[in-house]
């Protein structure tokens, strides 16, 4: 029995080594193809280039090569990591945009940063379009000049104005995929809020803004109290300006703080759950503190922008 246990576990154990050195024979084979992939690497750019014949290249460098033989070695090195590029293009991972950059408390402020970041990929892949058509203007320009040209250097330094212009454009096609990418997984944020929430309009965002600076306030103080006990003065002001009492609030941040301490639930629920709380308990303080100013708690409707509903009625 013990015997056949052990020769079991010999089988075992041989194919789990045969699969290590299939995988590694996978990896090895797909590092090579990218290696190999001349159509995929010859527009990197002059760094790359194994065309080093300058005498100043056959110059000794480190590690007892020449400079040419080092910038060989080097763009070997690239090819090799060249499968990271497209991952890494864009600014941000899911996980970040959804946690960090998407991580206020209402929905319309995080719709409003959704847009934000949603423009400011626009504007990119608005001026890499037009990039893209003046680089294609001048590399047709200079492939003209090179049909009539006859001096042999001019021919060469068309030849290098052409092949920079490519190289250009080729190595900024990664950033443009990553924006892309951005923008759909925007997108897909986008949906997921007006799917919980329905479409807001700017007066659902003018509603939300009251439980938004609450929230924003009791959050900070919070963390004010966890690291010194008190509230700063910044966020005493904060909370003054929409119409709180620091002092009473102060009282009630340090239950929640203490509630926490003792709490064995290690997420973050307990926090939303007291700012939600607060928020919605306190929501028209600020009604005596716009009084106080001379204000009227209203919305200026005729400022609003005219938004359809999705069943066609407008609505402002």
């Amino acid at each position: 029995m013990l015997e056949k246990r052990q020769k079991q576990f010999t089988v075992h154990k041989e194919i789990g080594q045969i699969k290590k050195i299939m995988e590694k024979k996978e990896i090895d084979t797909v590092k090579q193809d990218l290696v190999n992939d001349k159509e995929k690497t010859k527009h990197w750019g002059l760094i790359t280039s194994e065309m080093h014949n300058s005498p100043l290249y056959d110059k000794k460098s480190f590690g007892g090569l020449t400079t040419k033989e080092n910038f060989q070695k080097a763009s070997l090195a690239i090819r090799h990591v060249a499968r990271e590029h497209k991952k890494y293009g864009r600014r941000n991972s899911q996980w970040t945009i959804k946690n960090l950059t998407l991580s206020w408390d209402t929905p319309s402020r995080n719709l409003r940063q959704i847009s934000a970041e949603m423009k400011k990929k626009e504007e990119a892949l608005f001026e890499h379009k037009y990039k893209h058509k003046q680089n294609q203007i001048k590399v047709e320009r200079y492939k003209r000049q090179l049909e009539t040209e006859k001096d042999d250097l001019k021919i060469l330094e068309l030849e290098l104005k052409i092949e920079k212009e490519i190289v250009g454009f080729n190595r900024g096609i990664d950033y443009i995929e990553g924006a892309l990418k951005d923008i759909l997984i925007l997108r897909k944020c986008y949906d997921d809020i007006v799917q919980k929430y329905g479409l807001q309009t700017e007066e659902d965002f003018e509603k939300w803004e009251q439980k938004h600076h609450i929230m924003r306030s009791i959050r900070q103080c919070v963390r004010d109290v966890r690291e010194r006990g008190k509230i700063t003065k910044g966020e005493q002001e904060f909370i003054e300006q929409w119409g709180g009492n620091p002092s009473y609030m102060f009282k009630r941040i340090v239950e929640h703080v203490n509630a926490e301490h003792n709490s064995d639930d290690p997420s973050g629920l307990l926090l939303n759950e007291f700012v939600n709380k607060m928020a919605e308990e306190f929501k028209d303080l600020n009604l005596k503190q716009l009084d106080y100013h001379g204000f009227k708690d209203d919305i200026q409707e005729d400022l609003l922008r005219l938004e359809t509903k999705p069943n066609g009625e407008d609505k402002k």
